[in-house]
């Protein structure tokens, strides 16, 4: 990418808000904007929301619990964890979560190298859209080599 970096403070207020899956999500910093190096994501869950087993193939990713409490399974170790606590997900490891506590919780979610931001933006086109198909889902999660095994 190459570009100059520029400084940045950011405040989750004035970022773009979407919604892929059903999810409140704020993407704080653009691949774009990083040249590259990572992206990152405020997102909120409802209680007893999910995420299915999944992994990426070319991105490591760190989450940050912001609110409530999810539990988290990364790889063969599952945790329940709250606000202040930081998983690291390495590539091709599998991981879950779920929010297990009664009221919405947030996380801080960053992929390194970017990319996050790029994938969540295309599931949002697609849902935003009419007559998307989980066949075009499938193509998405390809694309970003974002993997769910059945």
């Amino acid at each position: 990418m190459s570009t100059k970096l520029e400084p940045r403070v950011v405040e989750p207020e004035d970022v773009e808000a979407i919604h892929p899956f059903g999810l409140h999500m704020k993407i704080l910093l653009r691949t774009e904007e990083t040249d590259g190096v990572f992206s990152a994501l405020l997102i909120e869950h409802e209680p007893g929301a999910v995420v299915p087993p999944h992994f990426h193939r070319k991105q490591e990713e760190y989450f940050c619990v912001i609110e409530g409490t999810y539990e988290l399974q990364i790889g063969e170790t599952k945790r329940t964890v709250g606000p202040g606590s930081v998983a690291f997900i390495p590539r091709n490891t599998l991981h879950t979560f779920k929010n297990v506590g009664p009221s919405v919780a947030k996380m801080l979610d960053w992929s390194i190298p970017g990319g996050q931001d790029r994938y969540f933006t295309r599931v949002n086109e697609l849902v935003s859209s009419e007559g998307f198909t989980g066949d075009d889902v499938n193509q998405v999660h390809a694309e970003f080599d974002t993997l769910f095994p059945s």
